[in-house]
């Protein structure tokens, strides 16, 4: 182990201010980051919002219904109407508005 010197403390103190910089500007660029995809994420959900028809992962990502309980709710014969299109299941978002309002329970009553 070397001995401490002059050199040595200068050695550590400058490594501290180093690591001290790029801690902020690591935690500067990770916040810029945060908030570019925040703004990207905002502008994805705004476009789904804006169609008619959605995927199950699509439903998952708008209203928070998994797309495995779509799918076990389809095969029981439950859930929100569906439309298949070429093999693609698809669910109209005004019905899964209209499935979730049937599903609302008010307290109290």
């Amino acid at each position: 182990m070397a001995a401490d010197t002059p050199e040595t403390e200068l050695g550590l103190a400058l490594q501290k201010v180093i690591v001290k910089i790029l801690g902020e500007a690591v935690d500067a660029a990770l916040a810029e980051m945060r908030s570019g995809a925040l703004a990207l994420r905002a502008d994805a959900m705004a476009a789904l919002k804006a169609r008619e028809y959605l995927k199950a992962g699509e439903v998952e990502m708008l209203y928070g219904i998994k797309a495995g309980a779509l799918s076990n709710w389809r095969s029981r014969g439950l859930g929100p109407p569906y439309v298949r299109c070429e093999g693609t299941i698809l669910y109209r978002a005004a019905d899964i508005e209209g499935y979730l309002d049937g599903l609302r329970e008010v307290p109290g009553r």
